[in-house]
């Protein structure tokens, strides 16, 4: 009884929690693996991806939300054999347009689905390529991707594509033979792109076994070359080091924040702490400043003043673009958040569970603040099929 009476409970937690509206069905309510928000109500999300999933978890699905999270529109396609779509990576540039690829066995092309409407209409494009690991538009028509191309081990052999058409083609503009003169370095599991304009953008490196490499690599020419960009650390970051940084984002043309969480380790090898390092930059990524460090796991930015960061479920907050930190009040449900996602100074969600190996996963699986994360209630949503 130790064990089947926690599986009922959340069991019957899943059915309670989902309500039926007129001319829908309802589903039970599935962990969300990511989100996305738009702004305060309009936003995207997957359903957590697991392997021998519980009859009443869904996943891999693509939602919608246009009232703050509270409902989620199932908004999943088919492919073309008539089978639901199980995605693997989405992302959304705004309200109404979003890509996203199937998870698929096949290694020798991967499919990504693109919508205008908001998924009410999805369209497949197939790429020759193992797998998209990030995409990138600076508006509705330009755009960039990293694919995977080679042995999963490291993720070091990628191919950049570029796309002048929303997505209806992609060229490559430069790949990883190092007899190529247009190659990416063999460096690092390239993970993430980022554009700001035509010609600049980033790759993001992380995952690499070998401490104190270049974490990120930039371009200045659309993508057809690429150099390492080393930036300052501050002295808190001492070798030997590893780096997990988030891809760039930029508030307007010239500012932006780049952030990214070192691993600090002794001579032995040995794991001493973790810190994340929050740069701005105020002329496009030419030079980049870096703030007061924090102890953190996740962490999320609003904009060139907000930010915060979550280490061992304890919430920090800077409100001056990270020169100071201040703890706020512990709250035990933080403890098992995987993502933050903030779209202003004061309203916030946070994601639970989406990488805890729990089965059924432990109720709420969706927090939500609107006081910049002084305090979080739990959003106890539905997913909405047509």
């Amino acid at each position: 009884m130790r064990v089947a009476l926690p599986i009922a409970m959340a069991s019957l937690i899943l059915v309670l929690a989902s309500r039926p509206m007129d001319g829908q069905m309802r589903t039970a309510v599935s962990p969300l693996g990511s989100i996305q928000m738009i702004d305060a109500q309009i936003g995207w999300a997957v359903t957590r991806r697991c392997g021998p999933c519980p009859p009443q978890v869904m996943s891999g699905l693509m939602l919608r939300t246009t009232n703050g999270g509270t409902q989620w529109n199932d908004v999943t396609p088919v492919d073309s054999s008539g089978q639901r779509v199980d995605f693997h990576y989405f992302h959304a540039y705004n309200s109404d347009l979003a890509w996203a690829e199937k998870s698929s066995m096949d290694l020798s092309s991967t499919e990504i689905f693109r919508t205008v409407d908001g998924g009410r209409i999805w369209k497949s494009i197939a790429i020759r390529t193992m797998e998209v690991t990030s995409i990138s538009f600076i508006n509705p028509r330009q755009g960039w991707l990293i694919a995977f191309e080679g042995a999963y081990t490291l993720r070091e052999a990628v191919s950049i594509y570029s796309s002048t058409d929303g997505g209806e083609t992609w060229i490559a503009v430069s790949s990883v033979p190092p007899e190529r003169k247009d190659s990416l370095p063999l460096t690092g599991g390239k993970i993430s792109i980022t554009f700001v304009n035509p010609t600049t953008g980033w790759v993001t490196v992380a995952g690499d076994p070998r401490p104190n490499q270049p974490y990120l690599y930039v371009t200045r020419d659309g993508g057809h070359t690429w150099q390492p960009q080393r930036l300052p650390l501050p002295p808190e970051v001492k070798p030997p080091w590893e780096a997990s940084p988030v891809p760039p984002r930029f508030f307007t043309p010239r500012e932006g924040i780049f952030s990214a969480f070192f691993t600090l380790r002794n001579d032995s090898g040995e794991r001493t702490g973790g810190l994340a390092v929050f740069y701005a930059t105020h002329d496009s990524g030419t030079t980049w400043t870096y703030v007061a460090p924090a102890p953190a796991v996740y962490h999320a930015v609003a904009d060139m003043n907000h930010a915060w960061s979550l280490n061992g479920g304890l919430l920090r907050v800077t409100n001056d673009g990270g020169r100071q930190w201040a703890t706020l009040p512990p709250n035990p449900l933080l403890v098992d958040v995987t993502q933050l996602d903030f779209v202003s100074s004061d309203v916030g969600w946070a994601v639970r569970n989406a990488r805890v190996r729990l089965d059924p996963p432990t109720f709420p699986f969706l927090l939500k603040t609107l006081d910049g994360g002084h305090t979080w209630g739990p959003v106890a949503y539905t997913i909405l099929r047509q």
